[in-house]
């Protein structure tokens, strides 16, 4: 079982939440960012979830040339994967790659990968 999902350029670790006393919320970025991948898994279609372990490839497509730490961006893409029921958990990945694309364009964006973890 392989899901594959095109998204837009997600927000770093960093920006996803907010803090107000004791009270943390998402970031108006991140809410327009999930509100988007949303989107996106309704356009292209996407049903197939995965029960159980799996594994997650990330190919980051910046939008920018601006330098990155390639560890702020995996986070909100499980995070999403596991809201909209494509993964149960994002605590049952047992293997994650993140990998910088080496296609630059003008849109940023990340693919995800997800496939059923076999042992």
């Amino acid at each position: 079982m392989e899901i594959i999902i095109d998204l837009p350029w997600p927000p770093s670790t960093n920006s996803i939440w907010r803090g107000a006393g004791r009270h943390v919320y998402r970031s108006k970025e991140y809410t327009a960012w999930i509100a988007q991948a949303h989107g996106e898994k309704l356009i292209q279609k996407i049903k197939k979830n995965i029960k159980g372990k799996f594994e997650a490839f990330i190919v980051l497509n910046p939008p920018d040339k601006r330098q990155r730490d390639i560890d702020n961006y995996h986070k909100a893409i499980l995070d999403f994967a596991q809201a909209s029921k494509m993964i149960e958990n994002d605590r049952l990945c047992q293997k994650l790659t993140v990998v910088w694309s080496d296609l630059r364009s003008t849109i940023g964006g990340a693919r995800l990968i997800l496939t059923q973890w076999y042992t």
